[in-house]
C-alpha cells in the first residue's frame, strides 16, 4: 500500500454471507467508501457507484473463484471474518495468505473454537455487533 498515491486503497472483505451479517458489512462498507475501494466478496463498494457498477457489469461473466482472486490481488488489506469457520471465507483466507496480503482476521466466537490450522494466527474477537439483537 502506497500512502503517498493519489488512488485509493483496496479492502477486500471475507465474511459468512448470512442476513444478520450483511447489514453489518453493508454498513461497513458505506462507511469505508470515501477513503477505500471495497470489495465485499463480488460485490465493489465506491464513493463512485457508477463505476463500481460498470465493474461489476464487466465481471458479470467470469468464474466465481476468478472474481474473488481478482478482488484478493486487488486489495492492500484484506478483513476475513472467520465466525463459524464458514467454508468460503476459508479458502478466500488461504488465498490471501498464499499472495501475502495483509491480513486481519476477526470472529464472533472464541478463538479457541476456530480450526486448529489457524489457531496460531492472530484473530481479534468482537463481542457485540450493533443492531444485533
Amino acid at each position: 500500500m502506497d500512502l503517498f498515491s493519489k488512488t485509493k486503497p483496496s479492502l477486500f472483505i471475507a465474511r459468512p454471507w448470512d442476513t444478520s451479517m450483511h447489514q453489518v458489512y453493508a454498513k461497513l462498507g458505506e462507511s469505508l467508501s470515501q477513503e477505500w475501494n471495497i470489495f465485499d466478496g463480488t460485490t465493489i463498494i465506491k464513493e463512485d457507484w457508477a463505476q463500481a457498477n460498470r465493474e461489476m457489469f464487466i465481471k458479470r461473466n467470469r468464474q466465481l473463484y476468478q472474481m474473488i482472486v481478482s478482488g484478493i490481488q486487488k486489495s492492500d488489506v484484506f478483513i476475513a471474518d472467520v465466525t463459524n469457520a464458514n467454508a468460503n471465507v476459508m479458502v478466500e483466507l488461504g488465498i490471501a495468505i498464499q499472495l501475502n496480503k495483509n491480513v486481519i482476521i476477526v470472529t464472533g466466537q472464541e478463538r479457541n473454537r476456530l480450526p486448529f490450522d489457524i489457531q496460531g494466527l492472530h484473530a481479534e474477537k468482537y463481542d457485540h455487533v450493533e443492531g444485533e439483537s
